[in-house]
C-alpha cells in the first residue's frame, strides 16, 4: 500500500530530476556546439553543418537532425513523467485521507450488528403484522 505508493513517488521523482538534467545539458550542449561551428565554419545556421564535409573519421551528416530529436523526445519523456508524478501524488494525497474502519469506530460496531441507521427504515423492528 502506503510503501510501495512511496517508492513510486520518489523513483517518478527521481526519473523527472534526470529528464530535467538530460534535456537542459542537450539544449546547451547543442547550443554551444552550434555557436561554435557558426563561428568556426562559416556555415549559415547549425542545420547546414551537415552538409559540410567533416574531417575523417567523424561523420556530421545528420548530427542536428539526432541531437534535436534526442531533445525532443527527452522534454516529452519528461512532460510524461511529470503526469505520472502529479498523479502519483493525487493518489498519495487520497490514500492520507482514507482510514479503514476499526472496532473501536462506533459505525463499524453498530454495522456488525446490524443495525446502522440505513437499514432502520428497510427493516422494521416491530413485530410483523
Amino acid at each position: 500500500g502506503s510503501r510501495w505508493l512511496t517508492a513510486c513517488l520518489v523513483t517518478a521523482g527521481i526519473f523527472l530530476f534526470l529528464l530535467l538534467v538530460s534535456g537542459c545539458l542537450l539544449r546547451v550542449g547543442l547550443s554551444l556546439f552550434c555557436q561554435g561551428l557558426l563561428l568556426e565554419a562559416g556555415v549559415k545556421s547549425c542545420s547546414d553543418g551537415e552538409k559540410m564535409d567533416w574531417t575523417s573519421p567523424y561523420d556530421g551528416s545528420r548530427f542536428y537532425q539526432n541531437f534535436t530529436s534526442a531533445e525532443t523526445s527527452t522534454w516529452v519523456n519528461f512532460f510524461f513523467w511529470l503526469v505520472v508524478l502529479t498523479l502519483l501524488i493525487v493518489q498519495r494525497r487520497q490514500l492520507d485521507g482514507f482510514r479503514p474502519m476499526n472496532g473501536a469506530d462506533p459505525e463499524w460496531s453498530t454495522a456488525v450488528a446490524g443495525i446502522t441507521s440505513e437499514t432502520k427504515p428497510l427493516i422494521p423492528s416491530g413485530p410483523r403484522p
